[in-house]
C-alpha cells in the first residue's frame, strides 16, 4: 500500500515520554532477608560468608525454553532461591518496594494500579552470566520486571536492556569502598525487552527480582491526542486504498495472549494507538485494537530432543529472568497470520473472533517474525515425522476499514464472529430499524445463501448461521424474517434449540411454526426432528400455550419419533450429537411428545403417536426412555388431561414391569450360557477380518462352547487378528466369558472361561426394576399432582 510509508513516518514522530526502562538508586533500606536455614537476616554489604550461606541454600538457576526449563551453564550460570522460601523481617522494605514500583510504573507510562510480586533472590559469583533473553509473563497482568541490586562488591555483571534499536546499561556493582555507602540500585523494564547479564569478573552480584503486574480492571483515563496533520494525511491516503478490505497497523511492543488489553499497552504503543484511533475516526474509518499473531511451523534445530523425544533434566521454574534459549526454528514449513482479541477504542471487548489475514494487509516498520518469539514449542520425533518446532510472534495492532465495507469484511473474515456481533447489536433498543444491524444481517444472509449453492462450503452452515436466526428473532425484524430463503431457513431451524425457539415464538408466533413445518415437509425429519421437539418444548413452557401452534407442531410427532434418537450408536446419530439439538435426548423427546399429545386434533394421529411412545413395550425402552419421561417435571401438568395417553402408558408400563419382577430369576443350573441370536449380514460384516470370512468358523465354535452345559473353558490357538475378532464378538454381545492370552508357543492362545456375569447383571437390574415399579405406582396414585 502506497500510504504505508507516510503513515509509518508520521507514527515515528509520535513518541511517548515514557522509556522502555527506568533505573535509579536510593539510600539504603534493609530488606530484612532471612534465607532458608539462616539464623538471622543477611548483612549488607554482602560478605563472603553471607555469599557462601546463600549458595548453600540455593540451587542452580535454570533458563526457560518455551514451556520447559533447562539447566545449562553455557546459557546461564547463577544461583537462585525462590522468594517464597525467604523470610522478610523489615516492613519498611515492602513500603520501599511499593513506592519504587509506583514511580517506575508512572515513568513507564503504565496506567492503573501496579504491584510488584517477589520472584527470586539471585547470586552471580565470578564467571556468572546470562545470555540475551526475554522474560515470560508469569502472573496475570504482568507487563515487566524489576531487578533490585543489593549492596555487594563486584565487577562486571552489567545488565544490558534493549528495545527498538536502543540500549540501556545498568551497573549494580562497584569496589568494596564504593558499596560501603550501601545505596540500592534498581531497574524496571518491560517484559518484552531483550536483556542480558554480562559475565561477573569478580566478587558477588546479588539481586532481588520482582514481577510487575497491573491489577484491577479500570484503566486510567487519558487526554485525547491532538490532531496530527501528517498522520491525518496518511490516513486519508490509506482510506482511498482500502476498498472493501482492511489494514492492520502494527505497534512496536510484544504481548502474550494473557497480557494483551488496551490498559496494558506498553511505552509508545499507548500514544501511537490513541493517535491512530483518533485519526481513523477523523477520516471516517472504523478502527479497533486487536492482537496480531504470526504462527510458524518448521524444523526443530538443536533442541536437545533425542530420537524418542527425551529432553534431559526437568527443572521446576524459570530464572531471572526467563529465556528462550535452546532449540531454534530451522526450515519453515508453513506460517499463518491471525487477528483476534478485539477491543473498541473505548476498551470494550468485541466478539469478532479470529481473522486470518494476508501479509500484504499489514503495515509495519519491521517484520513481525524477527528475533525470539513470544512462545515456542518443540515436538519430539514421532516415527512418522522428525522433530518440529512451532513459533508464535504477537504484536498489538490497530485494524482499520471503511464503515460501508464493515458488513462484508466481518462476514468474509469470520462468519461466526460476525454472527456473534450481530446478536450483540440485536439486543440494543430499536435494533430492527438500526442501519448497522440491518446491513450486517443482510451481508450474512447473502453470504449464507451463496454457500448453499457451494457444496464444499455448505457443510455445517446451519450451525454457524444459527446466530443470524437468533439475532433476527431477538430484534423481531419482520424485514429479515421475510428475506431469508426457505432453504437457508431450513438449515438454521435444524439447529434451533429451546432458547432460540422461545425467541422465535415470541417474535413471530404461528409463522415460526409454519416455517418449521414447511421445512419438515421438504426436508427429512432426521434433520429437523430435534428442532420440532425444541419448538414444542418452548411453546409448552408458556403459561397458556397457544393450542393451535401446539396442535400443528404435534401432528408431526409420530414421524419425528420414528427417527432414532441421538443416543443410538449410529453414524448419523454421531453427526446429530454435534448439532445444537444434541441436548434433545430420547427422554426429552418422549416427555415433550406425551405432553403435546392432548393438543392433537385427529384421534388417529393420537393413536399412532401412542404406539410410537410405547415402542412395543420393550423393557429396555421402558427402563431408559419412557419411564424417565414420566418423571420429568417440565410439562407434566399436561399429562392429566382427558385426551392424554400418559395414564394408559403408565398403566401399561406398570403391568409390564410387574410381570418382569414376578418372573423367576434363578442361578444357572449348569455351565450352559445364553447364546446371542444369529447375527444379521450387516453385523457379521463387522467381524470380518480383512476382506475374507476368516474368524467365522471360530465364532461358530465359540457359540457351541456357550451351549455346552459341561464345558467351562475353551482354547483358541490362532493368529492375532482371529483372536481379536473373537474378543470383539464377546465384548459386543456381553457374553458370559472372561478372556486372557497365553503368550507361549506360536501362535498365542486365547483362553475363554465362562462366568455368570449376565445373571449378576440380571440380579442388579431386578432390584432396580422393583425400585422403578414402586416409583411408578406412587406416581399413578398421585395422578400427576
Amino acid at each position: 500500500m502506497d500510504s504505508a510509508q507516510p503513515l509509518l513516518d508520521a507514527l515515528v514522530r509520535i513518541s511517548a515520554p515514557a522509556p522502555f526502562c527506568v533505573a535509579g538508586d536510593t539510600g539504603f533500606v534493609s530488606p530484612g532477608i532471612v534465607i532458608p536455614g539462616g539464623a538471622k537476616e543477611l548483612a549488607f554489604p554482602l560478605t563472603a560468608a553471607g555469599a557462601k550461606a546463600i549458595i548453600a541454600a540455593a540451587e542452580p538457576a535454570p533458563y526457560g525454553m518455551g514451556d520447559e526449563t533447562r539447566l545449562d551453564d553455557r546459557v546461564r550460570k547463577c544461583w537462585q532461591i525462590d522468594a517464597s522460601s525467604l523470610a522478610w523481617t523489615n516492613p519498611a522494605w515492602a513500603r520501599w518496594i511499593g513506592k519504587t514500583t509506583a514511580s517506575i510504573a508512572s515513568k513507564l507510562g503504565v496506567a492503573g494500579k501496579v504491584v510488584a510480586e517477589p520472584y527470586k533472590l539471585l547470586l552471580y559469583e565470578k564467571g556468572g552470566f546470562f545470555l540475551p533473553h526475554r522474560d515470560t509473563e508469569k502472573i496475570p497482568g504482568m507487563f515487566g520486571s524489576l531487578v533490585v541490586g543489593l549492596p555487594s562488591a563486584h565487577t562486571g555483571g552489567a545488565l544490558r536492556i534493549r528495545h527498538g534499536g536502543s540500549e540501556k546499561v545498568i551497573q549494580f556493582g562497584g569496589s568494596k569502598r564504593e558499596v560501603q555507602n550501601r545505596r540500592i540500585r534498581y531497574a524496571g523494564f518491560f517484559a518484552d525487552c531483550e536483556h542480558e547479564v554480562e559475565k561477573v569478573a569478580g566478587g558477588f552480584r546479588l539481586c532481588l527480582t520482582y514481577n510487575l503486574a497491573v491489577v484491577g480492571r479500570r484503566a486510567a483515563s487519558r487526554m485525547p491526542p491532538s490532531p496530527d496533520a501528517a498522520l491525518d494525511a496518511a490516513m486519508d491516503q490509506l482510506k482511498a486504498e482500502l476498498g472493501a478490505d482492511l489494514a492492520a497497523v502494527l505497534l512496536d511492543h510484544r504481548y502474550t495472549e494473557a497480557s494483551f488489553s488496551p490498559r496494558k499497552l506498553k511505552g509508545d504503543d499507548r500514544q501511537r494507538a490513541d493517535a491512530i484511533l483518533a485519526s481513523a475516526r477523523r477520516a471516517g474509518l472504523v478502527a479497533n485494537l486487536a492482537l496480531l499473531s504470526l504462527h510458524q511451523i518448521g524444523e526443530l534445530e538443536g533442541g536437545g530432543f533425542d530420537r524418542y523425544g527425551g529432553y534431559g533434566d526437568d527443572d521446576e521454574d524459570y530464572g531471572e529472568d526467563d529465556g528462550d534459549a535452546g532449540g531454534t526454528m530451522g526450515e519453515i514449513y508453513e506460517e499463518s497470520l491471525k487477528i483476534d482479541q478485539w477491543y473498541s477504542p473505548k476498551g470494550r471487548a468485541l466478539p469478532f473472533g479470529g481473522f486470518s489475514i494476508q501479509a500484504e494487509r499489514i503495515i509495519s516498520g519491521d517484520e513481525i517474525g524477527l528475533g525470539d518469539p513470544e512462545e515456542k514449542e518443540g515436538h519430539a520425533y514421532t516415527g512418522n515425522e522428525g522433530c518440529s518446532m512451532e513459533y508464535w510472534y504477537r504484536r498489538a495492532a490497530v485494524i482499520v476499514w471503511e464503515e460501508a465495507a464493515e458488513p462484508e469484511i466481518l462476514t468474509r473474515y469470520n462468519f461466526g464472529g460476525a454472527s456473534a456481533a450481530l446478536l450483540g447489536l440485536a439486543k440494543r433498543k430499536g435494533a430492527a430499524k438500526d442501519r448497522r444491524f440491518l446491513a450486517l444481517a443482510r451481508a450474512l444472509i447473502s453470504d449464507a445463501e451463496r454457500r448453499l449453492g457451494d457444496q464444499g462450503s455448505c457443510y455445517g452452515l446451519g450451525a454457524i448461521a444459527l446466530g443470524v436466526l437468533e439475532a433476527i428473532a431477538e430484534a423481531g425484524s419482520e424485514e429479515l424474517w421475510a428475506e431469508c430463503g426457505d432453504d437457508l431457513m431450513a438449515k438454521m431451524l435444524a439447529e434451533a434449540g429451546v432458547d432460540v425457539w422461545r425467541k422465535l415464538l415470541s417474535a413471530f408466533g404461528h409463522r415460526a411454526a409454519d416455517r418449521l413445518l414447511g421445512a419438515c415437509r421438504r426436508e427429512s425429519l432426521s434433520e429437523l426432528g430435534g428442532s420440532l421437539i425444541a419448538a414444542l418444548d418452548a411453546v409448552l413452557g408458556i403459561a397458556d400455550p397457544p393450542a393451535a401452534i401446539v396442535a400443528d407442531l404435534a401432528a408431526a410427532l409420530p414421524d419425528a419419533l420414528a427417527i432414532p434418537p441421538c443416543e443410538e450408536p449410529s453414524y448419523f446419530a454421531l453427526l446429530s450429537a454435534i448439532r445444537a439439538d444434541a441436548g434433545i435426548t430420547a427422554v426429552v423427546r418422549w416427555h415433550v411428545a406425551i405432553a403435546a399429545a392432548p393438543f392433537i386434533r385427529e384421534a388417529a394421529v393420537r393413536r399412532e403417536l401412542k404406539e410410537r411412545l410405547w415402542a412395543g413395550g420393550e423393557l429396555g425402552h421402558l427402563r431408559k426412555v419412557l419411564c424417565p419421561a414420566f418423571f420429568a417435571k417440565s410439562h407434566q401438568r399436561f399429562f392429566g388431561r382427558k385426551s392424554s395417553p400418559a395414564g394408559a402408558l403408565l398403566k401399561s408400563a406398570i403391568g409390564a414391569l410387574a410381570a418382569e419382577v414376578a418372573s423367576p430369576l434363578d442361578p444357572y443350573p449348569d455351565f450352559a450360557r445364553p447364546v446371542p441370536p444369529e447375527d444379521s449380514p450387516s453385523q457379521r460384516e463387522r467381524f470380518r477380518v480383512g476382506f475374507s470370512d476368516a474368524g467365522a468358523a471360530e465364532i461358530a465354535e465359540l457359540r457351541a462352547f456357550l451351549r455346552d452345559p459341561a464345558a467351562t473353558e475353551h482354547r483358541f490357538s490362532r493368529r492375532e487378528v482371529i483372536r481379536q475378532s473373537i474378543e470383539a464378538y464377546i465384548f459386543e454381545h456381553e457374553l458370559d466369558v472372561n478372556c486372557r492370552t497365553e503368550r507361549s508357543g506360536s501362535p498365542y492362545t486365547l483362553i475363554c472361561r465362562k462366568n455368570d456375569n449376565s445373571y449378576r447383571r440380571a440380579v442388579i437390574r431386578r432390584a432396580e426394576d422393583k425400585v422403578l415399579l414402586a416409583s411408578l405406582r406412587k406416581l399413578e396414585a398421585s395422578g400427576w399432582d
